[in-house]
């Protein structure tokens, strides 16, 4: 995806006289300004705004305001459950959403930090929920909300898979952010029409943040932006990853659907010695190499216009 280089129609603040939390603050909005993940004013006012560090009191302030994800929940086993997403991935969403005062925005994945960044660019007439399955990642978000002043913002415990009576506003949200990986969009009804709804979805192994508009009950996707990655989804909306290992050889294989078939047959040409053939191509950073990825393709022709609930028509 080309970057504009061109930086966002607003005057910077200087620096001068702010503590060392909010120096931080600006000169990461100076970097996503200069590297085209901020665009809009907007956007660049709430990076400006809300003290990211507030939200991971684990870590000092250059960390917290490093261009990196930063770990806040994790499980038994020291996997993370819960993470603040990196800034550069939180402007490009945001940017997506397109999001104006007044609108009415769920988010799916709590934490607390890009709910407190959508409360300022929806401002006061607008409404803002977050939810998260996970009982400590809202009361950590509940938590940090009220401390920073973002107490407004609606904090709800459920799965995100089936929401509550009572979550989705008359009419349906203006936009749905997902900070999950996802492989299915079950929030379609939950969007008013003309609605946006940002989700890094999961494609042939590949997690890709995309920008969806909804059309007569259907969301199209109109703006994709770049591969990236997420704390998975859990609960009744977790995928299966169907993952085979190839004995002896360390070689994973995966299905997104349909029934797994046997991988032992593979192990001798897995096993024995190696073949090297140059290709000469370099893949840089950020830059998907998907379509390198060997995949069995459908016989079945399907569009990539419009996506529905566990399917495309």
């Amino acid at each position: 995806m080309t970057r504009s280089t061109e930086r966002p129609a607003v005057t910077t603040p200087p620096t001068t006289g702010l503590d060392e939390a909010g120096a931080l603050r600006h000169q990461l909005a100076d970097q996503l300004a200069y590297a085209g993940h901020i665009r809009t004013p907007a956007v660049d006012k709430a990076l400006r705004t809300v003290p990211r560090h507030a939200f991971a009191p684990e870590v000092p302030p250059h960390k917290a305001y490093a261009n990196d994800t930063v770990a806040t929940c994790h499980s038994d086993d020291r996997r993370i459950t819960s993470s603040i997403s990196a800034p550069w991935l939180q402007a490009d969403m945001l940017e997506a959403a397109r999001l104006q005062p007044g609108h009415r925005v769920l988010e799916i994945g709590s934490g607390g930090y890009n709910a407190a960044l959508i409360a300022e660019l929806v401002g006061p007439t607008g409404g803002v929920t977050t939810l998260d399955i996970d009982p400590a990642v809202t009361d950590r978000a509940t938590r940090y909300l009220a401390q920073t002043g973002y107490d407004r913002v609606r904090v709800v415990s459920t799965d995100a898979e089936h929401l509550p009576v009572g979550i989705v506003p008359d009419g349906g949200f203006d936009a749905i952010l997902v900070t999950v990986d996802t492989w299915d969009l079950p929030w379609i009804d939950a969007l008013a029409d003309g609605g946006r709804l940002v989700a890094p979805l999961r494609l042939h192994q590949y997690t890709w943040a995309i920008g969806f508009t909804k059309h007569d009950g259907a969301l199209h996707s109109d703006e994709p932006l770049i591969v990236c990655g997420f704390v998975a989804m859990r609960g009744a909306g977790a995928s299966d990853t169907n993952r085979r290992t190839v004995p002896g050889t360390g070689v994973h294989l995966s299905w997104e659907d349909g029934t797994p078939l046997p991988v032992d047959q593979l192990t001798p040409a897995l096993a024995r010695e190696p073949f090297v053939a140059h290709t000469h191509v370099t893949v840089g950073g950020q830059e998907p190499f998907d379509a390198l990825t060997h995949y069995k393709r459908s016989k079945r022709p399907v569009s990539n216009s419009a996506w529905r609930r566990r399917g495309c028509s």
